[in-house]
C-alpha cells in the first residue's frame, strides 16, 4: 500500500515539475530607440585606393557623434522568485548617421551605417508583486561588431565601403537600467526603462574611446 502511494505521489510530482517550471518562463521581443555617443580616435591601416598593390596607408578615424537608431531581438526570461528574474537572448542593434567619405580627398558626404549583434545576460529586480511595479536591472551585454559601411551619396564614383574595426571582435559593455512592469494579464506583462550602456575600451590603436548608449527598452513578454 505505501509502495502503491509512493508511486502515486512520484508520478504526480513527475508530471507537475515540467508545468512548475515552465510557469517561471517567459519569451518576448525586445524593442527600443536608441542614442549612442562616440568620441574616438583610431589608426586603421588600409589598401592605398591611388596606388593599388602598394604598401597600406595609416589612415586615421577621428570620430565624434551624437546619433540615433534602434535595437530589436528576442528575449528569454527566467523567473527565480516572485521578485528576481534573469534575462537573456540575442538583440541587433544599428545607429545610422551621415558624415563624409573618409577614404578619398574632399568632403564627398556619405551615410555611415554601424550595427552589432548583442547577446545581454542581465539581473532584474521587480520590488512589488502588483500589476504594476519599478523594475530595475543590471548585467552586461556582449557584442559582435560588425563592419561599419560607408555609402558615398547618389551619383558618386564611388562605391560602398565596409571596414571592420577590431576584426569584428566580441565585447563586452555594462547595463543598469530602471523603469517600470505592468502585468496586463498573468500571462502578459510590458517592461519599459531606460538603458545606459557603457561600452569599454577594446583593443586596438585607439587614441581616445568614450561610447555609451541611451536605450528607451520596451519588452513585450509572455509566460507559459
Amino acid at each position: 500500500m505505501k509502495m502503491h502511494i509512493f508511486l502515486i505521489v512520484s508520478v504526480l510530482l513527475v508530471n507537475a515539475i515540467p508545468t512548475l517550471a515552465q510557469s517561471r518562463f517567459s519569451v518576448g521581443i525586445t524593442a527600443a530607440p536608441v542614442v549612442s555617443y562616440t568620441r574616438t580616435r583610431q589608426h586603421v591601416l588600409l589598401p592605398d585606393y591611388v596606388n593599388p598593390g602598394g604598401p597600406p596607408i595609416d589612415n586615421v578615424f577621428d570620430f565624434r557623434s551624437t546619433i540615433g537608431g534602434y535595437t530589436v531581438g528576442g528575449t528569454v526570461l527566467y523567473d527565480l522568485t516572485p521578485r528576481w528574474s534573469v534575462t537573456s537572448g540575442v538583440w541587433v542593434s544599428q545607429t545610422r548617421t551621415t558624415g563624409t567619405f573618409p577614404f578619398m580627398p574632399g568632403n564627398l558626404p556619405a551615410r555611415i551605417v554601424t550595427s552589432a549583434l548583442q547577446i545581454p545576460l542581465l539581473v532584474n529586480y521587480r520590488p512589488s508583486t502588483r500589476r504594476l511595479s519599478p523594475y530595475f536591472s543590471v548585467g552586461v551585454v556582449g557584442s559582435s561588431r560588425r563592419p561599419t559601411v560607408y555609402k558615398p551619396v547618389e551619383g558618386a564614383a564611388f562605391s560602398t565601403t565596409k571596414v571592420t574595426f577590431n576584426n569584428g571582435a566580441f565585447s563586452t559593455q555594462a547595463l543598469v537600467g530602471a523603469g517600470v512592469s505592468y502585468k496586463i494579464t498573468p500571462n502578459v506583462s510590458l517592461t519599459m526603462q531606460p538603458l545606459i550602456v557603457w561600452h569599454f575600451k577594446p583593443s586596438g590603436n585607439f587614441e581616445h574611446y568614450i561610447v555609451y548608449q541611451i536605450n528607451g527598452q520596451s519588452q513585450l513578454l509572455y509566460t507559459f
